[in-house]
């Protein structure tokens, strides 16, 4: 059973522990890859791209 397993929306791996940001998940390995990411960094616009779903969650809420 998998109890207390979350769905990262950045790497879509089942995971216990991470933040919730507008309803949405982030692992904790997630959320270190993002913060210790270089702007420069090619991954960077992955981990942007993969964060616009947030934008969508929180125009939902909003209507």
């Amino acid at each position: 059973m998998t109890v207390g397993l979350k769905t990262c929306v950045i790497c879509n791996e089942k995971k216990e522990s991470g933040i919730v940001i507008l309803q949405s998940f982030i692992c904790s390995n997630c959320e270190s890859e993002i913060v210790n990411t270089s702007t420069d960094d090619v991954q960077y616009q992955v981990y942007i791209e993969k964060l616009r779903c947030l934008t969508e969650i929180k125009q939902e809420i909003i209507l």
